[in-house]
């Protein structure tokens, strides 16, 4: 695909803005952050200063978190392939799959590691006396070039890339293939299509965020001219007491209401802009993945390397038959076959 049809491909980014006024989606996002938060909150008030309570109720949330945002990504991307499923049957995948995401970014990880390795190493070398300097000319460009399109590359291409293929059922080995895959194929167009997206959620979140805040701000200042009395949103100190005596009217629950109100509609649009961006990541996926089932990794490989390799192999296999057919016996020196276990002129075991 030439450059004029893959900016022209890339303007099918506007139907992720269809995505905004999914509102069971944006529910569904909505439940999740809700139930996270909930579940952090009364953990805490549990027990305010609790270490091991605070820490269960942060790991508790981080997995509902998480769980929930791919059973989203699930339910996005089946909708993009034309074939929607509930949120019950994407939270079964998501408990299923979800996992796959973390080896993945372990994986980056590694060669990102690996990377840094290897400049280290080289700049390890830049201490030789004399020789030293010279390197570091040359190590310190390329190594700059190097970290800032890792960086881009895993941030901004690979792990955006490998989340949809999780959720599209890939294993963790071929999710990590089929992205490399893509790279190889298409870079320039998900780079494209990626700054689009990026564009277009900007200029939506841009807008909707300055009607909401505006809208917020009148509000709250009408509603305190009308009600008045925003008194301590915490009757008793943070804990379930507190939060039951404020939210009750006990210590005037007046501004944790307008924050509660103000709170819920801000979840709720970043929820939808949030939507845009997972519904554009599916169909980025879903385009540029076409063509790429049948790469495999060692095509990825370059021609020089894998010639290298399949000349490597015929050297071994032709110096392995000509030790086969050169054997002799350790003690006569006999010819004995490449088989044998004795040898046929003294028995000499071989």
């Amino acid at each position: 695909m030439n450059l004029q049809n893959q900016i022209k491909d890339s303007f099918s980014l506007l139907d992720a803005t269809k995505a905004f006024y999914d509102w069971r989606g944006v529910l569904a996002l909505v439940g999740t952050g809700a139930v996270a938060a909930l579940v952090f909150i009364i953990f805490s008030a549990m027990g305010p200063g609790n270490f091991y309570l605070m820490g269960t109720g942060a790991i508790l949330s981080a997995g509902i978190s998480f769980y929930g945002f791919n059973a989203v990504g699930i339910q996005n991307l089946y909708h993009a392939k034309g074939s929607p499923i509930s949120f019950a049957g994407a939270i079964s995948l998501s408990l299923g799959s979800s996992h796959r995401l973390i080896l993945i970014g372990l994986l980056a990880w590694l060669v990102g590691a690996g990377v840094l390795l290897a400049i280290g190493l080289l700049l390890f070398l830049c201490k030789i006396p004399y020789l030293g300097p010279i390197l570091l000319t040359a190590v310190t460009p390329i190594g700059s070039i190097l970290i800032g399109l890792g960086a881009f590359f895993f941030g901004y291409i690979f792990y955006p890339m490998a989340a949809p293929a999780i959720w599209n059922g890939e294993s963790t080995g071929k999710a990590f293939r089929m992205v490399l895959a893509i790279a190889k194929k298409n870079l320039l167009s998900v780079v494209i299509k990626m700054l689009l997206l990026t564009l277009f959620v900007s200029i939506i979140s841009g807008i909707v965020y300055a009607v909401i805040g505006a809208g917020s701000l009148i509000m709250t200042t009408v509603s305190t001219s009308f009600i008045g009395g925003y008194g301590a949103i915490f009757g008793s100190g943070l804990s379930l007491d507190g939060l039951m005596y404020g939210m009750l009217g006990g210590g005037s629950g007046n501004m944790l209401a307008v924050t509660l109100g103000n709170g819920a509609l801000f979840l709720a649009v970043s929820s939808a802009l949030l939507m845009v961006m997972i519904r554009g990541l599916c169909i980025i996926y879903l385009s540029s993945s076409e063509g790429c089932e049948s790469i495999s990794l060692q095509s990825l490989i370059p021609s020089v390397i894998v010639k290298g390799v399949e000349e490597t192999r015929k050297v071994v296999s032709q110096a392995q038959q000509q030790l086969a057919h050169d054997r002799k016996c350790t003690k006569c020196h006999a010819k004995i076959g490449a088989n044998d276990h004795f040898c046929g002129e003294c028995g000499e075991p071989q």
